[in-house]
């Protein structure tokens, strides 16, 4: 697929109803009809109706029984027929892998090792896969999906373990089931030995200086690639400035810290390189639509199963 300067890149705040893991069928959110990026992993799981998927710079074909995998800031498109059913998941990173290291920018550039990190292997081969559940296999897939979405709707104490395992099952499940293709996949990408890791190096040094001073010309010291060469590279791959790509990851960090410590805001301000605790709060409330302390306080209130984030639809149906 031909990179747009335009192109659009959405936070899971503007596509999902939830900040870590979120899924919903066709009738809750009107679909995207133009290629677009977002920050996220994404699962589309065709249930009814046939279409066309421009994925990166691959043209795939889903049907009832396909699962299209969609790495964070892969270009992609996919417009549904009318009477068509699927199911959209959207989930970041550390959802999916709370151990995990990694900035989702570069997991394209990486090329990952997926026994490391096996979760990551079918969003790896999409573009040259077609992941399918077969027809004595849906059963299996309605039932699974119809668990995430009644779990997602309840949100209450230990949901998010219950969604992990549940999208783990998922990912687990198609892979098992495509397993040939999939090894045939990952063996011809590791065999690519001359893909670019500039773009790893960057979000390498982004992590490890997130509490401090980080300018344009650093990053590009460290990619070996002028200042104007770099930021023309990341807004292609990203639709992103290199100030909104470390912001971004900033907001990420905070967002870390305030559920997972007792740090005050002031100190997480300055551990994520705002010297101001007041212009800190302002770009995290633009960022998540909520201010710091009160993204705490229900994070505080979900964990305990006394409340949710941002609730969706309660009469969501289920989809089998």
């Amino acid at each position: 697929m031909k990179r747009s300067p335009g192109m659009r890149t959405y936070a899971m705040a503007e596509r999902a109803s939830h900040l870590d893991f979120d899924i919903r069928d066709q009738s809750v959110r009107q679909q995207l009809t133009q290629p677009h990026r977002h920050e996220y992993f994404q699962v589309l799981v065709t249930l009814r109706g046939e279409a066309t998927h421009l994925i990166g710079g691959s043209v795939r074909k889903v049907r009832a029984g396909t699962v299209t995998f969609v790495l964070p800031y892969r270009s992609h498109v996919c417009v549904m027929p009318p009477g068509a059913e699927y199911v959209v998941i959207s989930f970041s990173l550390r959802f999916l892998r709370p151990d995990s290291t990694l900035d989702p920018l570069g997991l394209e550039y990486a090329n990952a090792n997926a026994s490391a990190l096996p979760e990551i292997a079918p969003f790896l081969a999409q573009e040259v896969v077609d992941f399918m559940v077969g027809e004595s296999d849906m059963p299996w897939l309605h039932a699974t999906l119809d668990a995430m979405l009644r779990e997602n709707r309840e949100r209450r104490a230990f949901s998010a373990m219950m969604l992990r395992a549940f999208l783990l099952e998922l990912i687990g499940g198609v892979c098992r089931r495509n397993d040939r293709v999939l090894a045939e996949a990952l063996d011809a990408r590791r065999a690519l030995s001359n893909r670019q890791d500039w773009l790893v190096r960057v979000t390498r040094l982004m992590q490890e200086r997130l509490g401090g001073d980080l300018a344009l010309k650093d990053a590009a010291d460290a990619a070996n690639l002028s200042p104007g060469h770099l930021a023309h590279a990341l807004k292609r791959e990203t639709g992103r400035t290199f100030t909104e790509l470390l912001t971004e990851r900033r907001m990420e960090r905070a967002r870390e810290l305030l559920m997972s410590s007792s740090l005050r805001l002031t100190e997480i301000a300055h551990a994520t390189g705002f010297t101001d605790e007041s212009y800190f709060a302002r770009r995290f409330r633009q960022h998540f639509g909520v201010s710091p302390g009160a993204f705490r306080r229900q994070g505080e209130q979900e964990t305990t199963g006394k409340a949710q984030f941002c609730p969706i639809d309660s009469q969501q149906p289920s989809i089998s």
